[in-house]
């Protein structure tokens, strides 16, 4: 991707062997705010998506976010309109002359993230990059990237993208392997936590991570906390569903124990049919695809297979 060539946002092998080396903490590569210029494409304009959007931007997404043939996305229109509402998103989007959104990309902000230790107080993670096929390779997504990256305000904040697959470009934040399992029977049945309980059972769960919020908000739709037993996991919802099964996906991101895990597969009350993991719980997981966290304008010293723990 050229939107990534000779990018000063964008960490090289070099700064991370001399990061790595020298043991420094993550810190960012720029600190002031650099403008960069992106070709224009004919009859392409990127805008700030508004509500008259929403159904448009779903559409697009169940179609044609999912890189898999396996799944497809099914985003809640009233979590996205939550989102962009609460100014939790900025949405933005590519649009053909005559009216027609030929792709997206999305800037979550989140707050208080620990990245290896060093407390952020705002990180952003890029999402929902998603260009229409016909119009791939034609710089749309270029353009979409660059118009993200020039409205970064300072004080600039690192940049998370979660990248289906392995790119060799730049060293990643986080990179492994999921391991899937499904639910094929109901063994038990575990239950939801909220406010207090829900904010200690996630500290437990994400103990000692490389890549985590601070602390629990359960302000949206996507991130949950749920009691098995005597522990506790952390789950995500993907808003993923398989094809052409329709099980419902999520992907477990921490836990107290890897029996938890198991647990809540096995429960009842949870209503997903399969689960991801970044680890091998047990011998009925099966190894299902690979995964990259990316930073931007991030300089790390270290790499985890751990996936991300953070609080959508």
């Amino acid at each position: 991707m050229s939107f990534w060539s000779q990018n000063p946002f964008s960490m090289t092998w070099t700064e991370f062997v001399e990061s790595w080396w020298k043991g420094l903490p993550p810190r960012l590569l720029q600190s002031r705010k650099l403008v960069r210029r992106a070709k224009p494409v004919p009859l392409v304009s990127v805008i700030h998506a508004q509500v008259q959007h929403v159904p448009a931007i779903i559409e697009l997404w169940s179609r044609w976010f999912s890189q898999s043939s396996k799944a497809r996305c099914f985003y809640p229109a009233q979590a996205l309109e939550r989102a962009m509402r609460e100014k939790e998103w900025d949405v933005l989007l590519a649009v053909h002359v005559d009216g027609r959104i030929l792709g997206t990309v999305v800037k979550r902000w989140l707050p208080r993230v620990k990245i290896q230790g060093v407390l952020w107080p705002r990180i952003g993670v890029v999402d929902f990059f998603c260009v229409l096929p016909a119009w791939r390779n034609k710089g749309v997504g270029r353009l979409l990237l660059t118009t993200a990256h020039n409205e970064l305000v300072e004080p600039l904040t690192p940049m998370l993208l979660l990248w289906e697959g392995f790119q060799w470009r730049q060293p990643a934040v986080c990179s492994g392997f999921f391991w899937m399992r499904k639910r094929e029977m109901q063994t038990g049945q575990v239950s939801k936590l909220v406010g207090e309980d829900a904010s200690r059972a996630w500290a437990n769960c994400v103990k000692g991570g490389c890549v985590v919020s601070e602390g629990y908000r359960g302000v949206g739709l996507e991130t949950s906390v749920w009691n098995v037993g005597d522990g506790a996991v952390v789950i995500w919802d993907t808003f993923h569903r398989s094809i052409p099964e329709g099980y419902r996906i999520c992907i477990v991101m921490a836990w107290t124990s890897e029996e938890a895990v198991d647990r809540f597969v096995e429960g009842g009350g949870h209503g997903w049919d399969v689960c991801l993991c970044a680890r091998k719980v047990s011998e009925q997981w099966t190894l299902d695809s690979p995964f990259q966290w990316i930073g931007y304008n991030l300089q790390t010293g270290f790499q985890t297979m751990e996936f991300p723990c953070l609080c959508f």
